[in-house]
């Protein structure tokens, strides 16, 4: 399908989800191009939106659908007229909401650190545990729990419990999450061990994670091979290196060179997903050509979508599904 952009008088730059919206947005000149044709799969769904003068991300006013986009207040979307949002991406019942137990864990590393932990009343000691990174994004926008009752209830996903992790601020996240030794020290040795606590030690440990949040989970993954069962990144943030923290317009990637020297067999299921509009789509197509070599499960899903929540919510159940199979399901 073809779409056409125009640009209103105020607007002084473009965001799409080609750039990754405000991360490097297109200029607009006066006097010059105000207007595009884009070509987009019919089963795409993009973001864009507009930025004004005075900095504000604004939403086309020439189209009424808007985007649920945590980062921007107004963005606009196009859904193709073969896009399909998953039937558990937009739930809006959560059941176990009020069962969320808030921790509080002392660490030299970081300080204080919240975690929120929920215990399953159908899971039991030595029962699978998910640590989510970005928890209360996955918690409140993608409606985790909800989605995996939902395919509880269906018999296509095993119960878990599971802990939801936050950086300590927003504007700690990059930091933390991106090769962060004290992060990383505080999972390796405060909240693991928690959980051992909590929900006992022999139980799957599975991590999930999108962006940096999937890089900081195969940072871990890679740090503990043995004690990790699973791993499902979304959009995972595989540019970069622990010396230049550089995750956009950057080539070179630590974990692909780790994958590339690695001569151990993993044993992970792994599920792996990636937009077709991402500017992380070329690292993540070299990391998923090694995946199958190297671990005991590897699913890779590639959609007409870009950097953002609505993408992740579509592709959370199918995470789920690959890291908690059923009782007699592969």
């Amino acid at each position: 399908m073809n779409v056409t952009i125009n640009a209103p008088d105020w607007a002084t730059h473009l965001l799409t989800d080609f750039d990754d919206m405000g991360r490097n947005p297109t200029p607009l000149e006066d006097g010059g191009v105000r207007q595009w044709t884009i070509e987009l799969p019919d089963d795409a769904y993009f973001e864009y939106a507009f930025m004004d003068a005075d900095g504000r991300v604004r939403a086309d006013p020439q189209r009424d659908a808007r985007a649920a986009n945590p980062w921007y207040a107004e963005v606009t979307k196009i859904e193709g007229p073969d896009y399909n949002h998953h039937p558990l991406a937009n739930l809006t019942e959560d059941p176990w909401k009020d069962h969320l137990i808030r921790e509080r864990l002392p660490s030299d590393d970081v300080g204080q650190r919240r975690v929120l932990r929920f215990e399953h009343p159908e899971a039991g000691r030595g029962d699978p545990v998910l640590i989510v990174q970005d928890g209360t994004a996955y918690a409140r926008i993608a409606r985790l729990l909800a989605v995996h009752q939902a395919l509880i209830d269906a018999g296509r996903c095993r119960p878990a419990h599971v802990l939801f992790v936050d950086p300590s601020a927003p504007a700690a996240r990059r930091e933390e999450y991106g090769f962060g030794e004290g992060f990383t020290a505080f999972m390796e040795t405060v909240l693991m061990p928690a959980a051992d606590t909590w929900f006992g030690d022999q139980g799957p440990r599975h991590l999930l994670g999108a962006s940096l949040g999937g890089l900081i989970s195969t940072v871990l993954a890679t740090r503990n091979p043995g004690h990790i069962d699973g791993l499902a990144v979304q959009s995972p943030a595989y540019l970069g290196t622990p010396d230049e923290r550089r995750f956009y317009g950057f080539d070179e990637s630590w974990f692909l060179g780790w994958l590339e020297a690695n001569q151990q067999p993993l044993p992970w299921r792994v599920h792996h997903s990636i937009g077709r509009f991402d500017w992380l789509l070329d690292v993540n197509r070299q990391v998923a050509d090694l995946w199958p070599t190297q671990v005991r499960d590897h699913r890779y899903v590639e959609a007409n979508a870009g950097h953002n929540w609505t993408h992740w919510r579509n592709v959370l159940p199918a995470a789920l599904e690959t890291l908690l199979p059923a009782e007699g399901t592969t």
